[in-house]
């Protein structure tokens, strides 16, 4: 918030979280345990697992969290250029996806569903929730909203695997990039999110979490020479949910 304050044109979605998933790092809904009682497990944190929100929590109760976390944004003086969803939970059961979806064409604000060919997110998991005939529907319900939409979700890079002996920054970022590279040779032509968590782990950030290798390795690639190149030669065009909106708003259908 405080860098939104000082660079207010930069993109900065909502990650509406349903889970807690960190064993010593744990939050609870903002929305308050007496209102949405499904969402809370015995620590009074959300619960750790996506099938677990799935099996106690109500669509209601989840449409109440994640607008309760919208609500908070605003207070705070943010406007999200954009929603999307911690561990996919949202995406986990057609009711919770419903909300989701509600809550972006309410409040006018774009979200991260994949409505065109799909070509990347189909290899995936996450292929098994998603179904082509749904995906397209939804996929103009959105555009027809006059909200922008995805032709595909690049969500892969948790899969890359890293030797487990130390590297030095420079051997990870050229194994990190190559793995993006062959990754990006997959994409097909249209709009596709590239989902990645760059992240300069410090040393308290293993009590939290075992990524901190693949996620220093996303930010390495990310800053890699190598990869700007290949989007350039290659004319991948960059861009922003915000640039996403203004050009949707432009288009009259």
């Amino acid at each position: 918030l405080a860098y939104l304050k000082t660079n207010p044109n930069t993109d900065a979605g909502l990650h509406l979280t349903l889970t807690s998933e960190w064993k010593s790092y744990r939050w609870g809904p903002l929305a308050g345990k007496t209102a949405v009682p499904g969402l809370v497990d015995k620590e009074g944190a959300l619960w750790k697992s996506v099938p677990e929100v799935v099996m106690h929590a109500s669509p209601d109760e989840v449409y109440k969290e994640i607008k309760s976390q919208l609500e908070r944004s605003r207070t705070a003086g943010w406007e999200p250029t954009h929603f999307d969803s911690h561990m996919g939970t949202l995406f986990a059961s057609e009711g919770f996806l419903r909300k989701y979806l509600q809550l972006g064409i309410e409040e006018k604000i774009p979200v991260m569903f994949p409505g065109g060919h799909n070509t990347m997110i189909m290899q995936t998991e996450s292929a098994s929730l998603l179904k082509k005939e749904q995906t397209d529907a939804i996929g103009q319900m959105l555009w027809n909203a006059g909200l922008p939409v995805l032709d595909d979700l690049h969500n892969v890079s948790y899969g890359f695997s890293y030797p487990k002996q130390k590297l030095d920054d420079k051997k990870l970022q050229e194994i990190a990039t190559d793995y993006y590279l062959k990754s990006f040779k997959q994409l097909q032509p249209g709009v596709t999110m590239v989902i990645m968590h760059c992240t300069a782990p410090t040393e308290v950030f293993s009590k939290i979490s075992d990524s901190g290798i693949t996620r220093k390795a996303d930010l390495l690639a990310m800053q890699s020479p190598a990869l700007k190149k290949y989007l350039k030669d290659n004319n991948i065009i960059l861009t922003t949910w915000r640039e996403l909106m203004q050009r949707r708003k432009a288009v009259k259908q």
